[in-house]
């Protein structure tokens, strides 16, 4: 028996047009009431625990929501397509080109995606022969000179914001100390 009927879902506000609901165990008191949020307009479900969110599986929470609100198929939206029989092995070659143009990174991505799909069988073949494995690392020494030449700059990137998020420093620094379990 599915987990997600062992849920309550409760309706406790609508801001504009995003219908908020809290859903609460029925079988354990100590589990801490999860926040689901029903945006009618763009019709998108979104729960506080972020397991869809994480790990591309829709929560029991939703579950729940689905199963009262009488929908008996998981909307195609729900089911990613890795988890699918269509999803591919490797790399995905093309992002949506529709929306590339809007987001430089994500344009970067997408370019970086194409020629990093393409280099690796290059190398693949080049590899499996001295000749080959000569013959690519001169091309790619010539490709890497010209490639210089014309400079970082691009029509649809701005290459000053690439750079500023490629090259921007990463602090990391010591986690705080945490008492252990049992200290006084």
């Amino acid at each position: 028996m599915s987990q997600s009927h062992g849920y309550f879902v409760e309706h406790t506000t609508t801001r504009d047009d995003i219908m908020i609901y809290n859903v609460v165990s029925f079988q354990s008191s100590s589990s801490k009431p999860r926040q689901l949020m029903h945006d009618r307009q763009r019709d998108h479900i979104s729960c506080s625990c972020g397991k869809f969110e994480f790990d591309g599986i829709p929560c029991r929470h939703m579950l729940a929501f689905f199963r009262i609100s009488q929908i008996f198929e998981l909307p195609k939206k729900y089911v990613l397509t890795r988890w699918t029989q269509e999803a591919k092995i490797g790399v995905v070659y093309a992002l949506d080109d529709e929306n590339t143009n809007d987001d430089p990174t994500r344009l970067l991505m997408t370019r970086r995606s194409k020629l990093s799909y393409k280099a690796s069988i290059l190398i693949d073949y080049a590899s499996l022969t001295d000749e080959g494995t000569k013959f690519l690392n001169e091309q790619l020494d010539s490709l890497h000179g010209k490639i210089k030449e014309m400079g970082a700059s691009s029509t649809t990137v701005p290459s000053s914001q690439t750079r500023k998020n490629l090259d921007k420093p990463r602090n990391i620094g010591d986690p705080s100390n945490i008492r252990t379990k049992g200290c006084v």
